[in-house]
């Protein structure tokens, strides 16, 4: 009865500090777009977590390629945009971030192609920050940690609602739900209530 005891409390453990991801496979033909939306209900003091593994992005045609995340303000006017996007002169993948209060984007790190990236993106008293979050490979597994790569500025409009961008690419797009407090309804999913 013990053993069975113990193995019980591991086990609530365990779920207690997993992540839940929910993840989906997209594929756009270049020149295309894919995009869906949803709401922030989050005043200030908010954060969310997603993950992106880009296995193709369109380096040949003028189009636009990548896998972005948009946070957009209510009227849809102003926004900060990061991800994945291909570099054409490079003729390699990119993590860059851009605002509508920007003059130019930022490319702030080379990627790879079906590497996993993280993206946390914070905002608190008028400012925002985009953490990368990286594999670090331990002793016959990987963890997921803070990279020392960032993005700080000032946030210049209310976020209410995040825009996930596809442009010619293949990916998977992982939504860490146990990662945020943006939205009540995936903490409820990931709470079991």
């Amino acid at each position: 009865m013990r053993m069975f005891f113990v193995i019980f409390l591991l086990g609530l453990c365990q779920d207690a500090f997993s992540q839940h991801l929910f993840s989906s496979k997209h594929s756009t033909p270049s020149g295309n777009a894919e995009m869906n939306s949803f709401m922030v209900n989050c005043e200030d003091d908010c954060y969310f977590t997603v993950f992106l593994e880009v296995t193709k992005l369109d380096f040949e045609s003028p189009a636009e390629s990548g896998a972005m995340f948009r946070v957009w303000d209510e009227t849809r006017t102003k926004y900060v945009l990061f991800g994945i996007k291909a570099n054409k002169e490079t003729m390699t993948p990119q993590i860059t971030i851009v605002s509508s209060n920007s003059e130019s984007e930022k490319a702030l790190v080379p990627s790879e192609l079906g590497a996993f990236e993280g993206f946390q993106f914070k905002w608190k008293g008028g400012k925002f920050r985009l953490n990368i979050l990286r594999r670090v490979k331990m002793n016959g597994y990987s963890q997921i940690k803070e990279s020392d790569i960032f993005f700080e500025d000032k946030l210049f409009f209310n976020p209410r609602s995040v825009e996930y961008l596809f442009l010619g690419a293949d990916l998977t797009q992982h939504i860490d739900a146990s990662s945020q407090n943006i939205n009540s309804e995936w903490t409820r999913m990931v709470n079991g209530s």
